[in-house]
């Protein structure tokens, strides 16, 4: 469900066309796997009973699929402004998340 794709379209910031890019080098890029890291460890430091996730922002998933290796009693969810990256999110997490 996109809840403002007049915004996703009308815009200067990210260009949607990226998410293909981003796809590819997330999980072999240093700082993306040490952001992934740090957001894996915070849960267990800081919310250990947590039962809920929300990912803001979430790009291709690849945050939310850290997460869902780690947490396989959490409720995720994730949203993003660009419905470009939701097929690459799906690929990554949602799909099992949905089933």
């Amino acid at each position: 469900m996109a809840f403002a794709p007049d915004l996703a379209e009308d815009h200067d910031g990210f260009n949607d066309a990226h998410f293909a890019q981003l796809a590819e080098v997330e999980a072999g890029n240093f700082l993306f796997w040490s952001l992934n890291r740090l957001l894996v460890w915070a849960p267990h430091q800081y919310f250990p009973s947590s039962r809920n996730f929300l990912d803001l922002g979430w790009g291709t998933g690849f945050i939310l699929s850290g997460i869902q290796r780690e947490f396989s009693v959490l409720s995720l969810s994730g949203q993003d402004i660009f419905i470009e990256g939701f097929q690459y999110a799906e690929k990554s997490c949602l799909v099992k998340l949905n089933e």
